[in-house]
């Protein structure tokens, strides 16, 4: 028996050869695609959390050990601290613009004309909270 007939064995296509080998299984020494059939289990699928949000949303929780669901949990824990290497990043920008305590259409078009950032990363700059206390906006 060649290689490809052994290939078209295992997926249950017909032999070549006009007497085709039996391969004994590993337990019983029956026919293959019986033994398969029979002791192959499905594979057990993850089942969802039964432990809902104690903060009564009927949100169920995703994460083990803990008593609220995501949501709840970001409500309740507010946004951390901008670290200080972001933050030199927000002044190298304000101070690379020359703009610092300008209103926010001049601080716009130094950083797309004299630094040439592109106008949508200008709006998400713009956008950001943090540049917008800084600046006094």
């Amino acid at each position: 028996m060649g290689l490809f007939d052994t290939i078209r064995n295992i997926f249950g296509g017909k032999s070549a050869s006009s007497t085709p080998e039996q391969t004994p299984s590993p337990s019983t020494g029956s026919d293959q695609s019986a033994f398969w059939q029979s002791n192959m289990q499905p594979t057990p699928q993850p089942t969802q959390s039964v432990n809902l949000c104690t903060n009564a949303c009927g949100r169920p929780t995703d994460w083990h050990g803990h008593a609220l669901c995501r949501i709840c949990w970001a409500e309740s824990n507010p946004t951390r601290p901008i670290s200080p290497s972001r933050m030199n990043s927000y002044h190298a920008v304000i101070a690379s613009s020359g703009a610092t305590g300008q209103d926010e259409t001049t601080f716009r078009t130094n950083l797309m004309n004299n630094r040439g950032f592109y106008p949508e990363h200008v709006d998400a700059l713009c956008a950001s909270p943090t540049l917008r206390s800084l600046m006094g906006w």
